[in-house]
């Protein structure tokens, strides 16, 4: 008999959910964390939740105090503070801007991830969930009859064995390495992402998320910058926003003078002339596609793990409850995996033909000059158009927008015309060619 029916390595929210769901079924769960304090968030992330409907085939309820996920029946206790943002505003680098909004939803909802996994965790535990906090899962062997997982902490090293296994171990998955699962993925660079917390920050868009396109916004550099309110998140700190800049990693200015460039010298610095910087996140993500199926003997992929740039929170949520029925329905009843592997496949937007495609080409406005980028946005600088934010979508938003003018444009500039078209009529017809779209672009 093993110690235990399932092993969770990863506490984020698709390893604590899957925790919650198992230890709900009576199961003998031990959940490992590499983090001392589990809820902490340390790695850059927008923490918003995606309430554009059927993001990750689910159409999210953000209620009071919690969120119902009312396509896959369940729900999850929020109690910590929300800012509904109102809008997704894009600004080229002279300051013009495309703006997204809806009569009545929030184009997303900002919240306090830490407060989100605090109740998760707390959940977890009051179930009888072992859980093994600052511990490093070093080295995973899946066997016929159950799972080991060598695990390292300040003590030393010790084998725990189980029936099954359920990673969860983020973007940059180091176990789905260790047993193989990840050798078919494509790669498609990597990402350095650096995130700056402020307080006082003179933004004139309270309650909106903002992203900057072009590379005048960093100096020349390539990447992209991201501004939002961050709830929460930092103790005792109120109106506190998050600069975020994401960048290829072989791009040779360094993300911090990036940061240096935006906050101090570029279009928007008047922003942060009274700010006072207070926190930093970092993160390097690897962008490899989807898992095809993220089962494998007795292991289950689930969240960000699996997946092609993330799953977003609600999706890590979903898809860790998803694997956690499944085990549970294996020991229980003796099912297989298809219907975890099924969901997985069928929902999960970046598994849907065409989406990686659109979400690589969509980088690529931002290599456009300065000066185009400003021409375009001159046109919507007084429009508003409706949509959310989201990255599925936001190819196709701009696209759309963009469209309006294009007789215009065409008459003033034909040639850019021809090139802008280029870009909103772009066809890839597989996954190689999109990666090899990619690659040239990161080389510039």
């Amino acid at each position: 008999m093993k110690d235990y029916d399932v092993i969770i390595v990863g506490a984020g929210p698709a390893g604590l959910m899957a925790s919650v769901v198992a230890g709900g079924a009576g199961l003998r769960v031990l959940l490992v964390e590499r983090k001392k304090d589990v809820p902490k968030v340390t790695r850059s992330c927008c923490s918003m939740w995606i309430v554009e409907p059927m993001t990750h085939g689910e159409c999210i309820s953000v209620g009071h105090s919690r969120v119902v996920f009312r396509l896959n029946d369940f729900c999850v206790e929020d109690k910590g503070e929300r800012i509904p943002l109102r809008q997704n505003v894009k600004f080229s680098p002279g300051g013009k801007k495309l703006i997204f909004a809806n009569e009545c939803d929030p184009v997303a909802i900002a919240f306090d991830k830490e407060e989100l996994l605090r109740g998760l965790l707390g959940q977890a535990e009051a179930l009888g969930v072992k859980i093994v906090a600052g511990t490093n899962c070093v080295d995973v062997i899946d066997e016929d009859d159950g799972v080991s997982v060598k695990l390292n902490d300040p003590d030393g090293e010790t084998i725990e064995r189980g029936s099954y296994l359920i990673i969860a171990d983020g973007v940059n998955s180091h176990l789905g390495n260790r047993l193989g699962i990840n050798k078919d993925r494509a790669v498609f660079g990597t990402m350095q992402v650096l995130s700056y917390f402020f307080e006082q920050v003179e933004c004139p868009y309270p309650d909106a998320f903002l992203s900057f396109v072009g590379t005048g916004h960093l100096g020349g550099g390539l990447g992209s910058i991201y501004i939002m309110p961050k709830p929460g998140m930092i103790e005792g700190k109120e109106h506190v926003y998050e600069v975020m800049i994401g960048s290829p990693a072989e791009d040779a200015t360094s993300l911090s003078d990036k940061m240096e460039y935006f906050t101090e010298q570029g279009s928007f610095a008047e922003w942060f002339k009274g700010a006072r910087h207070i926190h930093t996140n970092s993160a390097v993500l690897e962008f490899r596609t989807p898992l095809t199926t993220p089962a494998q003997g007795r292991t289950l992929v689930a969240g960000d793990a699996a997946a092609f740039i993330e799953t977003y929170v609600q999706g890590a949520l979903i898809y860790g409850r998803s694997a956690a029925q499944a085990v549970v329905g294996r020991i229980q009843e003796g099912s297989d995996f298809s219907g975890y592997v099924d969901h997985w496949k069928t929902t999960f937007g970046y598994n849907q033909p065409g989406e990686i495609e659109k979400a690589t080409n969509a980088y690529g406005i931002n290599l456009f000059s300065d000066s185009e980028l400003d021409y375009f946005f001159s046109f919507t600088d007084n429009e508003k158009h409706k949509g959310y934010t989201n990255e599925f979508n936001d190819y196709e938003r701009i696209k759309k927008a963009m469209y309006r003018h294009m007789d215009t444009i065409r008459k003033e500039k034909p040639e850019l015309a021809e090139r802008l078209e280029g870009y909103l009529n772009f066809e890839v017809s597989s996954i190689e060619e999109s990666l090899q779209l990619t690659d040239t672009k990161d080389s510039k």
